[in-house]
């Protein structure tokens, strides 16, 4: 397999930079690696912080008898719609692009460093 081809698979299919990092780009991977492991971590955090609404909704809920599944997912939709925070989104389009760009990049970058 080429190795530009591998990088990118690489950068897309297991963490992005990566691809990067095995072509010789050290620092152009590990700058996606930060920024990608920093969007993950805000949109965990964005997550962690709805845990306190659904955990008060379910104690109400259990107050009153056995909560049914449905209306545990319900609640869990109902927290989903606190999100779409600056923060939230922001986070994902920055991992999307880390994503995107660095398949982009290890293809681009392989080519020319094949050619």
């Amino acid at each position: 397999m080429q190795k530009h081809i591998k990088a990118a698979l690489l950068s897309g299919l297991v963490l992005p930079g990566l691809g990067q990092v095995v072509l010789g780009k050290r620092w152009i991977g590990s700058i996606i690696i930060i920024l990608t492991g920093l969007g993950v971590a805000c949109l965990v955090y964005s997550i962690v912080l709805r845990f306190p609404f659904i955990i008060d909704q379910l104690i109400l809920e259990l107050e009153h008898g056995m909560v049914e599944m449905p209306r545990i997912v319900e609640i869990t939709i109902q927290s989903s719609k606190m999100g779409n925070s600056l923060l939230e989104i922001s986070s994902t389009w920055l991992v999307v692009l880390c994503w995107a760009g660095s398949i982009i990049h290890a293809l681009l970058a392989g080519r020319k460093h094949k050619a």
